[in-house]
């Protein structure tokens, strides 16, 4: 199907470390007063509910045909009943979703609507996110203009950043999940909260992290480039209240969260191979799905903006765990590579093991071809 994907997960190249001390993240017209509240959209204060606070995430997965197992590697999921071919196993909304860098203005930042030309309604303090829409604008406003508007109106990216898109749009990802973050410690409409209303910070924090998997030079340039960039912001909001501050190994926790878990977003219906990557998500339930080169589940984006659809490729008995590809290309050894680079583990699932005795069996065979060749030559 055209529209079926079975990969491409978020994996951003390793990051150069700069020598010279980058340039103040603080514009000067903003530095002289860092903490003023900037300007909401053109509509009025949302209504403001007491925030839901016994929403729980335990069981999430009732009602779906699987439950939460365990293997080898950890935690995973398992059919618990027989899955018929093409059947939905899971439709899930991101926690937290941010617009690529270079499609800031032709795609509205709540709802992912795409237009060819430009959106013609922004925030007008910060002019760093478009939306199509009044009520897009509303349904944003609680999570942008408390913290995520405040950091994009001080921002100041000189060419060094310019250069690294990728850098610019992951950085915008870990802002947003810092201010969906600070969004749930206010009481709140659930509505404003976002897609994923069943699902808080502290749920998102159970995806996998582990930074300290990653090479020691990638950690030390995500904490030059980003880290210390958006602390930089960050720390004269809190000026008043020390205790507010944001601590920096948690913002690592964050970008690198992000980094292993998040997906890209593309335009529903599509070849998803062939779309530009518009932005990127983190879907807490189904960063639960562990890999497999040759998947029995494969996803979707619906027509429902930033819902995903997984669903079964085939007939998926009970007790079964259920697996997606982590990428989208079948060679075996540059498909490990980059697994390892972005996953940090060396697959040896089913599919490889098929692709390495056929490599072998095919090296055997080339072999005794040659060596018959010889001896034929040599009589």
């Amino acid at each position: 199907s055209n529209a079926e994907y079975m990969g491409r997960r978020f994996l951003s190249s390793a990051l150069p470390i700069k020598m010279s001390a980058p340039s103040s993240p603080v514009s000067s017209s903003a530095a002289t007063d860092a903490t003023a509240a900037p300007a909401t959209a053109t509509v009025g204060a949302p209504l403001v509910y007491n925030f839901d606070q016994s929403v729980s995430f335990d069981h999430w997965y009732i009602g779906c045909p699987f439950g939460i197992g365990y293997n080898k590697f950890g935690r995973c999921l398992i059919a618990s009943r027989d899955i018929e071919m093409n059947e939905t196993v899971l439709i899930d909304r991101p926690y937290t979703w941010a617009v690529e860098e270079k499609f800031l203005k032709t795609v509205c930042r709540y709802c992912f609507e795409e237009t060819e030309t430009e959106w013609s309604t922004k925030c007008p303090e910060c002019e760093q996110v478009y939306y199509c829409s009044e009520r897009c604008v509303m349904l944003d406003s609680a999570q942008h203009r408390n913290f995520e508007c405040k950091i994009f109106s001080t921002w100041n990216l000189d060419e060094s950043y310019r250069e690294q898109e990728e850098t610019i749009s992951e950085m915008r990802l870990l802002v947003r999940t810092m201010s969906r973050r600070l969004l749930e410690t206010h009481p709140v409409d659930p509505e404003l909260l976002g897609w994923a209303n069943d699902v808080r910070f502290q749920d998102y924090r159970q995806i996998i992290c582990e930074h300290s998997q990653f090479p020691p030079s990638l950690i030390e340039s995500l904490k030059y480039w980003v880290v210390d960039f958006i602390t930089a912001i960050t720390d004269p909001m809190h000026a008043e209240d020390e205790t507010d501050k944001d601590d920096p190994d948690e913002i690592m926790e964050i970008l690198i969260r992000n980094r292993r878990n998040a997906f890209c977003l593309w335009k529903p219906n599509d070849d998803a191979v062939a779309q530009q990557t518009k932005g990127h998500g983190v879907f807490v339930k189904s960063s639960m799905f562990n890999h497999c080169c040759m998947p029995n589940v494969a996803f979707r984006r619906a027509t429902d903006k930033l819902q995903f659809e997984f669903f079964a490729r085939e007939a998926i008995p009970a007790g079964t765990e259920l697996t997606i590809s982590y990428l989208d290309h079948d060679e075996l050894h540059s498909r490990r590579e980059q697994l390892k680079e972005g996953w940090l583990f060396d697959c040896n699932c089913w599919y490889c093991q098929v692709q390495e005795k056929e490599e072998r069996d095919r090296d055997a065979s080339n072999s005794a071809e040659a060596a018959l060749n010889d001896l034929t030559l040599n009589n």
